[in-house]
């Protein structure tokens, strides 16, 4: 009895270990990244009608644009985090720099041309530390005595 008890723990522990793959976790990834690229645009939306319906000076506006370079990363990293990946913070900057890609690709269809602006250092480190702070625990002490 104790013998099949064990082995039916076993298979258990397999099972639960075989879904945690390199597939499952770009599968985990790509879900975390859409639903990020979800939030942005939502965001991006509600920040022109704001900027139109206030009459915003380009000042505010750009802004507003660094914000939105940045939360999104940030709360994108959190889910990445929650998702239970290793290497979090590899997937953090991993998804900032997915993020500022797909703005790169999406500007470049938009106006078929990319500025210099666009290519700076800034807006990609902007989207990858703000990637990799939001998979990091600050402030919270994980050992448990």
């Amino acid at each position: 009895m104790e013998e099949r008890m064990e082995k039916i723990k076993e298979n258990n522990t397999e099972k639960r270990h075989s879904q945690k793959r390199a597939g499952g976790y770009a599968i985990r990834f790509f879900g975390c990244w859409l639903l990020t690229v979800a939030l942005a645009v939502g965001m991006f939306l509600f920040w022109i009608y704001l900027s139109f319906e206030m009459r915003l000076s380009a000042e505010v506006i750009r802004a507003g644009l660094m914000v939105l370079y940045i939360l999104p990363c940030f709360l994108g990293a959190r889910m990445v985090r929650r998702s239970c990946l290793p290497w979090k913070i590899f997937w953090g900057a991993f998804l900032g720099i997915a993020y500022y890609a797909l703005l790169l690709v999406l500007s470049f269809l938009w106006r078929k041309t990319l500025d210099i602006e666009q290519l700076q250092l800034t807006i990609p480190l902007m989207c990858t530390l703000s990637g990799v702070a939001g998979v990091l625990r600050l402030g919270r002490n994980t050992n448990k005595s």
